[in-house]
């Protein structure tokens, strides 16, 4: 019995010290400074590490886990637990967590008492989470973070108990037996770090679809496809029940596919797989239906009634079509290959016979084939004229074909034209004739890229530039030209006339001015023009009368003789300068110019030279009125008769004027008798001073 009670004494005691250390410990931590002592010799300490946030590490990570307990030259270490559970003396003990490898506590624990310590370490959870380029979640990647490696998980996300720090991860995901990709970062490890989010290269579900090269789908048709990555293959498609491949978990990177017709690979080719699209079509270089579609050299629709071709498939069909209304070529289920190709003309015989490549269900093929034209232009005129022939010939193993003609190429109207023979090869010689007039031309020329043929018109636009002796332009004279079979005539205006459409030959120029011929020259058309001096004379005829006055209304005329033949009469009357103006008045070497003035009863006639400027005539009047005219001696004679009619006249007026003034002075004496005899004699001598004063001024007037 007083063992019982002993028994329950000491556990009663034993727990009563563990209180005590307890609240010693805590007193401690909050009083560094104050020291409490226990009896015992000997304390059980139990240290128990959780995270930062007070939780419990996961068991499988606890054997990271590193615990260190010294003091008193002693050390009690403990690995893979989260607990430490040792009786040590009295004292003050340093406590070291590490984890991972890293530190993640150091601190002093005094002990004076048996007693439970519970320590916060720098250690956190944190969550990865793994997702592809649709934002989906991917299971069964590879994590890694530091040291720490982790076994593929079911989930998308993975919990890992980490220590604080800058810590650097992978994440490594295996596409089967194709590939893998693998991505790395770093995550800043603390109590509070949020979800690490990893987006991989990963398409959940990657779509290839197959289409022709129209655009069709390649269902029904008899072949497959292999796609392979990385040389591995992945899958198969057959055409004949499916159009489209379905891959799921695809990683980004480039496909090879392998495609198949009837058994035989007819292409190989690489799709780039990126993270901006997991849709993608391949195209089958298979089609349904192929077009060729035929152009000239220019690129010109290959469409003429005249031209057939022969098509050999690499299949070994001929087929045949006919250019008349389209320059389309359709073959139903055809395949890209080599195809013979064959163009005949119905006039000029076969122009192309090779071999073409197809490649795409429509392909346009160009040809060394051109249209041909020829363009007709005047050689030096500025239109065609009406009557022009033209032939045109194609040179084709020595023998000419007739490929066009024509009697009349234009209605006189066109500055050019423009013929169409139709469908001609690069390089073919083509002959082209013309005719006008007597005038022939021949061109023979190699049809090029343009596929323009120039052919010229022997006919030239001529002018005929007419000048008198003083380099004056001439008007009206008349000149007529032959040329060729062509004779043509024209009135000169401002010194020029001006014929259209003359044969290119040498050519007759007469020139005749007023019916007088004047020059007689032979000149080739192809100068395009010429100059003709004419003996034109332009002069003037004065006719003067006394003291240089100019005599108006003289009739003057103007006469070209050859013999006693008039060839040419001018007439022209004086001006109020008294001149007669004349000009292009015709003068040949072999003719003779006479100028003749009729004026009044007075006439003048003189024998010009031709190169006088002036022709000056003098008449013998003094007085020219319409009523009168007189010569100096008749003047003289009239101006003697008057002068002695004026002073018989003059005298008698004289003698008239003094007997007025004596009577007027006594009929005015007589009425006055009553004046003053000084005022009557003062009147008297005022009277005969004006008379005076007058006879002298008659007598100046006179003299």
């Amino acid at each position: 019995m007083s063992s019982l009670r002993l028994l329950l004494a000491s556990i009663a005691l034993s727990v009563l010290v563990s209180l005590v250390c307890i609240h010693g410990y805590s007193s401690t931590s909050s009083n560094p400074g104050k020291t409490e002592f226990a009896n015992a010799t000997s304390l059980n300490v139990t240290l128990r590490i959780f995270s930062c946030k007070g939780e419990k590490i996961d068991a499988e990570y606890l054997q990271y886990l590193t615990i260190e307990l010294k003091g008193s030259n002693q050390t009690w270490p403990v690995q893979g637990q989260d607990t430490l559970f040792v009786p040590v003396p009295a004292g003050n003990y340093s406590l070291i967590v590490k984890y991972l490898g890293f530190l993640v506590y150091k601190g002093e624990i005094p002990v004076y008492n048996s007693t439970e310590v519970s320590v916060r370490a720098n250690i956190s959870k944190v969550q990865f989470r793994a997702i592809d380029l649709m934002m989906r979640g991917i299971q069964g990647y590879e994590l890694s973070v530091s040291a720490l490696k982790l076994s593929p998980r079911t989930g998308d996300t993975v919990d890992v108990w980490l220590p604080f720090g800058n810590l650097q991860y992978s994440v490594t995901y295996r596409w089967g037996n194709y590939g893998n990709v693998t991505k790395s970062g770093n995550v800043i490890v603390s109590c509070d770090t949020p979800p690490v989010v990893v987006p991989l290269p990963v398409w959940s579900q990657l779509v290839l679809n197959f289409r022709l090269t129209d655009g069709s789908s390649a269902l029904g048709l008899n072949g497959s496809a292999e796609v392979y990555y990385s040389s591995v293959l992945v899958s198969r498609v057959d055409f004949s029940s499916q159009d489209a491949l379905k891959l799921q978990g695809a990683i980004t990177g480039d496909y090879t596919l392998r495609i198949y017709l009837h058994g035989k690979k007819i292409a190989e080719t690489v799709i780039p797989v990126d993270n901006r699209s997991w849709n993608y079509t391949v195209t089958v270089g298979v089609m349904r239906n192929i077009m060729l579609r035929l152009f000239d050299a220019n690129n010109k629709p290959l469409v003429s009634q005249d031209l057939t071709v022969t098509l050999v498939t690499p299949l070994g069909e001929t087929r045949s079509y006919t250019l008349s209304g389209s320059n389309t070529l359709e073959i139903a289920e055809g395949v890209p290959g080599s195809y013979s190709l064959t163009v005949t003309s119905s006039v000029a015989g076969q122009l192309y016979s090779d071999r073409v490549n197809v490649r795409d269900s429509i392909s346009d093929i160009q040809l060394p084939l051109v249209f041909t034209y020829v363009v007709f232009k005047p050689e030096g005129s500025s239109t065609i004229p009406r009557g022009v022939s033209a032939k045109a010939f194609y040179i084709q193993g020595g023998k000419e074909i007739l490929l066009w003609s024509t009697s009349s190429l234009s209605e006189g109207n066109e500055g050019y034209k423009t013929v169409l023979l139709g469908v001609l090869p690069l390089g073919g010689n083509v002959r082209v004739e013309v005719s006008y007039a007597g005038a022939q031309s021949s061109t023979l020329t190699s049809v090029g890229g343009s596929g323009i043929i120039e052919s010229t018109i022997p006919v030239y636009d001529f002018a005929v530039r007419v000048i008198d002796k003083n380099n004056a332009p001439v008007t009206g004279c008349l000149v007529n030209v032959s040329a060729g079979a062509l004779s043509v005539s024209g009135t000169v205006r401002d010194g020029q006339v001006f014929f259209k459409n003359l044969p290119k030959a040498d050519a007759r120029v007469i020139v005749q001015c007023s019916n007088v011929p004047v020059a007689d020259q032979v000149i080739n058309t192809a100068s395009r023009n010429t100059t003709i001096p004419v003996p034109l004379v332009s002069f003037k005829v004065s006719v003067k009368s006394w003291f240089n006055r100019p005599i108006t209304g003289a009739e003057v005329q103007v006469e070209v003789l050859s013999g006693n033949t008039t060839l040419f009469t001018a007439h022209d009357v004086t001006d109020q300068g008294g001149n007669a103006l004349f000009s292009s008045v015709p003068a040949p070497p072999w003719a003779t110019l006479r100028v003749k003035v009729v004026y009044g009863s007075s006439s003048y006639t003189q024998r010009l030279s031709g190169e006088e400027r002036e022709v000056t005539v003098f008449f013998d009047i003094l007085v020219d009125t319409p009523l009168l005219k007189l010569t100096l001696l008749q003047t003289a004679t009239v101006i003697g008769v008057a002068t002695i009619v004026s002073v018989a006249g003059l005298i008698a007026y004289k003698k008239y004027s003094a007997i007025s003034t004596f009577r007027h002075m006594f009929e005015t004496g007589a009425g006055e008798e009553e004046e003053e005899s000084e005022s009557f004699t003062e009147k008297l001598r005022n009277i005969f001073r004006r008379r005076k004063k007058e006879e002298r001024e008659e007598e100046g007037l006179f003299f």
